[in-house]
């Protein structure tokens, strides 16, 4: 089997999960709701704002999740065998993250129908939808790296919603102003969701998009390096993936 060929495979056998369906449904409309109740009682509704926030949060715990996922194959026993074929272990790895975020994507229909229901169209413009692009690969980037460490840890999946909340906020989703302008303007180069947040709410910059750029390259290298160590453990026996 081709890395096309798993990641089909693994996209099949998500979908047969309620799980992951019911994790996007029910992080999405309960943020959806919760914003929509406070900025009821504020009389300041801004549906295409609450829209975003509340898709976003249903693909990014979706992310996290899939990042989960690996250590959930290792307290099976499965991951051995996943990673046993082949194609690189790397590949493996993403093979089982990508499904998984990719339904995390349903969260954007999901947040819209609410919308509709409650009587508000919403419209998106391109830098909106550019934003949603690259904040879903960003995530998946990161959960990547996640991934690899959770297969450190056998009990990796208590630390889940420790990640879910901390990174949007210091990405920028809930703009705080606690947070000092130079280190906003780092976390921009460092972490690969927060320029995406940022394009959605400013619109396109060539700057966003650099920093964009600049920190999923970091991440990827971190990856590199930090997968090497994993796997080369994992053949020299030094780490057990059972």
């Amino acid at each position: 089997m081709n890395t096309l060929q798993i990641l089909n495979f693994h996209l099949k056998q998500i979908l047969k999960e309620r799980f992951y369906f019911w994790n996007v449904f029910n992080q999405t409309v309960s943020f959806f709701l919760l914003q929509y109740v406070i900025t009821f009682q504020a009389k300041n509704i801004d549906f295409n704002y609450i829209f975003l926030r509340s898709a976003i949060i249903g693909l990014w715990s979706s992310c996290i999740l899939s990042a989960g996922a690996i250590g959930y194959q290792r307290y099976q026993g499965t991951l051995l065998y996943i990673l046993n074929n082949n194609i690189s272990d790397i590949k493996s790895i993403i093979t089982v993250i990508v499904p998984t975020s990719i339904i995390g994507l349903l969260s954007f229909p999901i947040s819209y129908i609410l919308s509709i229901l409650l009587g508000h169209g919403i419209e998106l413009n391109y830098s909106e939808i550019l934003g949603v692009v690259l904040f879903w690969i960003g995530a998946v980037v990161i959960s990547i790296l996640i991934s690899f460490i959770f297969v450190l840890s056998r009990n990796a999946q208590i630390y889940e919603e420790l990640l879910l909340f901390p990174i949007l906020i210091i990405s920028g989703l809930f703009p705080l102003k606690v947070i000092p302008t130079y280190l906003n303007h780092l976390i921009s180069w460092l972490i690969p969701i927060s320029a995406p947040l940022k394009i959605m709410q400013s619109g396109v910059n060539f700057q966003f998009l650099i920093q964009f750029l600049t920190s999923v390259i970091i991440w990827i290298l971190f990856e590199t390096i930090i997968s090497k160590y994993i796997f080369s453990s994992y053949k020299n026996g030094k780490l057990e993936l059972i």
